[in-house]
Parts: structure tokens; sequence; C-alpha cells
């Protein structure tokens, strides 16, 4: 899937299913609680964390969403995640010993479990769009009484991305179509990224002194207004009963000695 693909991601936000039925201010309550569990954790986790992917694995299988489609999400997050804690295993040399006297620096557990926080977290994130539109996200956190001002600059974050990329891919045909090799001289990728962040500023503009002149007043107009049902009551009680659970009962070290004992 290319990189300019990511309004796909959009599209299927607008699906019909089990999870797209639930009100949003429930999912991302949700998604909060889940992720606070899981970054709650201490550094050398990771028999704990396991069980956190049943989440975004149900998620991806009640909301039809494209196993493919999220794995590619998460592993364009993953060099950021792995800079993260790149350094851990240079830094954390302390040694463990694991089993059969075999020893391992500290800081490779660290970095192993900031890279599964991280997927989980991305995880969570990307199911939680896939599932629920940008629009309707947005319009959960005004009714959950997050700032005006932070919703509004998500909002306008994310349509200027739409726009950023619209420009790039016309102005991606346009070199193919002048130019009979694949190769880009340094010079001209450099001008072709100025021309392309000119061409964006512009637009972004005129689209918002237009979203001006019909009275647009730093708030997303709801089409179609959000009602809590017990279903969305006991969706939300699930997961912050599973994120609790999971977080102060050992159910990955539960699991791993039974399969040993057998």
């Amino acid at each position: 899937m290319s990189g300019f693909s990511i309004d796909v991601l959009d599209s299927f936000g607008y699906g019909d299913s089990l999870m797209h039925r639930i009100d949003p201010r429930a999912k991302v309550l949700a998604t909060f609680g889940f992720v606070v569990a899981v970054v709650s954790f201490n550094k050398y986790e990771l028999s704990g964390l396991m069980p956190f992917f049943l989440l975004p694995m149900a998620t991806v299988a009640l909301g039809f969403l494209p196993i493919r489609l999220v794995l590619n999400r998460v592993l364009a997050a993953l060099p950021f995640i792995v800079l993260i804690g790149i350094f851990n295993p240079v830094f954390d040399r302390a040694p463990v010993m694991l089993w059969d006297g075999f020893q391992i620096r500290a800081g490779w557990i660290s970095f192993a479990s900031i890279l599964l926080r991280g997927i989980l977290c991305v995880s969570a994130a990307v199911t939680l769009i896939g599932t629920t539109s940008f629009p309707r996200f947005i319009a959960a956190l005004q009714a959950l009484k997050v700032p005006d001002a932070l919703a509004t600059q998500l909002m306008l974050i994310y349509r200027y991305l739409f726009l950023l990329i619209g420009q790039a891919r016309a102005t991606r045909r346009a070199r193919s179509l002048r130019s009979a090799s694949d190769k880009t001289p340094l010079g001209l990728a450099s001008s072709m990224l100025v021309a392309l962040l000119n061409r964006t500023l512009d637009l972004a503009q005129a689209v918002w002194m237009a979203m001006k002149a019909r009275g647009f007043d730093t708030r997303l107009k709801v089409t179609r207004p959000m009602n809590w049902r017990p279903a969305d009551s006991f969706y939300l009680a699930l997961v912050a009963a599973g994120s609790v659970l999971f977080r102060f009962w050992p159910l990955g070290e539960w699991l791993g000695r039974m399969i040993v004992t057998k």
C-alpha cells in the first residue's frame, strides 16, 4: 500500500458494523483508559502487556477492518517507536538472568517493552479512527469537554494533511508525465517540495476563508447526533474491566506457567 493511501483508513470509519455503532464517546474513553493502563507498567514488563493485544484484535474483527491496513499503519509508526528506546541497551547494561544461565542486558528488555507499548497504543488509535472516522472522533472530544482550541487544531491538521496528500499526488503525476526517468535529482526534488508546500498552504488558506464565510465558529457541527445507549455503557465497562484486570493480574505469567506445567 503506497504512502499516499493514508486516507483509506478514514474511509473505513464510515462503515456499518458492531464497532461502528458504538457511541464515539464510549470508544474514546475506552481507548484512553486502555492507553493509560498500557503505559503504567514498569519499564521491564513484557508478559503483562501481551493480553492487551486482545482489544485491538477484537476491534479489527468486530469492525471488519483489514488486518493489513492496521499493520501498515503500525509499521509506519514503528521507526519512531524504535527511536524512543534504541539507546536503552547502551545506557542500561545491568545483567538480567533469564533461564539456563542465559544473561541479557536489562536495556534490551526495556527496549522490547517500549516496542510492545508503542505498538499497542498505535494499534488502539488506528482501530479507533478506523471504526469512528475523524470528524466523529473530534465531535466526541468536544462532547467530552476537551478544549475547543485543541479539537479545532486537530481537525484542521487532519484536513490539511489530506490537502497535502492530494497536492503530492498531483505533483507526482505531473512529474511522471513530463519525464521518462523514474529518478528525481536532488535539486528538482527540493524544488518540488517547496512548490508542494506553497500550493497546499495557499489552498489551506482558501479553504479556511471559505469556512469562515460560511459561519464556521471553531466548533464542528454534528450532522448525526450521538445517542448513548446501554450497549455503549456495556462496551465501556467491558474494556475498562479488562484493562484493570490485565494491569493488576499477571495473566501472561499465569498462562506461561500453565503451558510449562503441561
